[in-house]
């Protein structure tokens, strides 16, 4: 059976059937069996769709070890979809989580606790680059706990990029 490549969604995973090429550069490279997840966001173009793949691939370490599929029937750039129609979609039992959202919610939980603690403050003013590395920690910290504790049970996605737990089967 033919995938349904229009019905995909960003964070799907897929696994490639068999006799399935990628282009890489000016030779195609065997695909068969390898497993991704879909990122429709990598590159902003309704005519592509994105496949990071879960392993390392040598033939595609130049490129962040994603393979770009043309959706277009003369496919001037990347794998023709034909290729992709191989592939078989994956029970995907992960939830995927923004980071950015979640960075978000911990940052007003922790100003409103600081707020707690100082109730006299008329001002909620501080240095932009210490609210940057503030931010930024924060960010780190997430994906860190992330990756030791819910890695199992979520995705997480940042920014464009949807992180996910390397040699994971679902």
């Amino acid at each position: 059976m033919k995938l349904d490549i229009k019905k995909l969604k960003d964070g799907d995973r897929i696994q490639f059937g068999k006799g399935t090429f990628a282009q890489c550069t000016n030779y195609e490279s065997d695909v068969s069996g390898l497993k991704g997840t879909i990122s429709l966001n990598i590159i902003p173009n309704k005519d592509a769709i994105t496949v990071v793949l879960d392993e390392p691939h040598d033939d595609f370490k130049y490129w962040d070890n994603e393979i770009y599929f043309d959706l277009n029937e003369d496919c001037e750039h990347g794998t023709h979809y034909s290729y992709l129609e191989k592939a078989r979609l994956l029970e995907n039992k992960k939830k995927t989580l923004n980071l950015e959202d979640i960075v978000q919610a911990c940052e007003l939980e922790f100003w409103d606790e600081l707020i707690k603690h100082m109730p006299l403050a008329e001002s909620g003013d501080s240095d932009p680059m210490q609210s940057f590395r503030f931010q930024s920690a924060m960010e780190e910290a997430i994906k860190s706990w992330w990756h030791f504790n819910g890695s199992e049970h979520y995705n997480l996605k940042d920014g464009d990029e949807i992180l996910v737990r390397r040699g994971d089967e679902s």
